[in-house]
């Protein structure tokens, strides 16, 4: 019998958790993702490997700044259930979206983060916290995403998070 609980014990010893990451969904609308990517670089997420000289920058596309961008902010908040949302843009996936020199952070230690999550208090123009929605969050967010779009149209390259 003890034999057997040790040999168990051995077995899960060097188990780890599965690794997920958090990225961008592919039927998101470009407005909503333009706007969550935006979120998502001012509150905390790692944006610069998405920069023109970053090494994730190509493809030049909002879906795929938003998928580094998400799952840096997803990592540093210690991959917390709630953090991969914005807005139902985004989700949890296990397996790794990390291409050539693009490497996608799996854990709090690789992306910089703490794995401590803290209370954002974004100005009134930002998207409600990702997945901390209230009632009547989802429409506040698409009122915010329209009047993104009217503003804008279609000058999204031209944002600051999207190169």
């Amino acid at each position: 019998m003890i034999l057997s609980l040790a040999a168990d014990n051995a077995a899960t010893a060097g188990v780890e958790a599965a690794a997920t990451w958090c990225v961008a969904r592919s039927d998101a609308s470009q407005a909503a993702l333009q706007t969550a990517l935006d979120y998502a670089c001012d509150a905390g997420a790692d944006c610069s490997p998405v920069r023109p000289s970053g090494p994730c920058h190509l493809p030049n596309t909002v879906q795929s700044h938003a998928s580094y961008a998400f799952n840096s902010y997803y990592q540093r908040k210690g991959s917390a259930p709630d953090s991969c949302d914005f807005g139902g843009t985004a989700t949890a996936s296990k397996t790794d979206p990390s291409y050539g020199s693009c490497v996608y952070p799996s854990s709090p230690s690789t992306a910089g983060g703490t794995g401590i999550t803290t209370t954002i208090n974004p100005s009134s123009n930002a998207p409600p916290p990702p997945g901390r929605h209230h009632r009547g969050a989802t429409a506040l967010w698409q009122r915010r995403v329209n009047a993104w779009t009217d503003a804008f149209g279609s000058r999204w390259s031209q944002h600051k998070y999207f190169f």
